[in-house]
């Protein structure tokens, strides 16, 4: 079982749809007035690595085998506005767009057998989505569905999980900046498949006066 290049696509695309991660803990926490108000999407900024390893026998064959794909992209034909009232961040109409290069390296029994670039181009369709939040501390916010909904194939939002980002202010422009780990494991016919999804996320909202 060798990976392919559908295969490569599929990880990338993991890396680059999902936008929150699973925080365990509810901290509260008040609103702070500077928040409130109507912002325009400028961009979301992702550097992203996953890495998916396939372990176990099938079919008499023993496999040992593991890709890694990397992204570093800034979001394209941005456009959407988020609306942020007391306890929620409303987005409505979010779109953007990604072109990119991906790198995949596949292993086979810890060996390098495969190292390739490949073209990622994807469009995202509008999506509106109501997320609750806290204030945590000073600078940092809890949204307790997710911040942005992640879109399926039939352009849907899918919802997203919990997730903490650090928020800071660049003039009129709100960053909210997120760390995201995602595990996911899965046995099938004695073949265990691991995804590990990292990524660094930079959103920014420009705030209307």
């Amino acid at each position: 079982m060798k990976f392919t290049r559908f295969t490569f696509l599929l990880a990338a695309a993991s890396t680059i749809l999902y936008s929150c991660s699973k925080d365990e803990t509810d901290p509260g926490g008040n609103n702070p007035d500077t928040l409130k108000g109507t912002y325009d999407f400028v961009s979301m900024k992702v550097a992203s690595t996953s890495t998916v390893t396939v372990k176990g026998t099938f079919a008499g064959n023993v496999l040992d085998e593991k890709t890694i794909t990397t992204s570093n992209y800034i979001t394209k034909n941005n456009g959407g506005t988020i609306t942020v009232d007391a306890t929620n961040f409303t987005n409505t109409d979010i779109v953007y767009s990604v072109d990119t290069v991906v790198n995949a390296k596949s292993y086979s029994g810890g060996v390098l057998d495969s190292d390739m670039d490949i073209r990622f181009t994807f469009d995202a369709p509008k999506l509106s989505s109501h997320s609750p939040y806290k204030l945590v501390g000073a600078d940092s916010i809890y949204f307790e569905q997710g911040f942005v909904e992640n879109p399926d194939g039939s352009g849907t939002g899918v919802a997203s999980t919990p997730s903490g980002s650090k928020y800071s202010w660049s003039g009129d422009t709100l960053v909210l900046h997120t760390n995201i780990a995602m595990v996911k494991e899965e046995i099938q016919d004695g073949v265990t498949t691991k995804t590990v999804n990292l990524a660094d996320q930079l959103v920014k909202l420009k705030k209307r006066k």
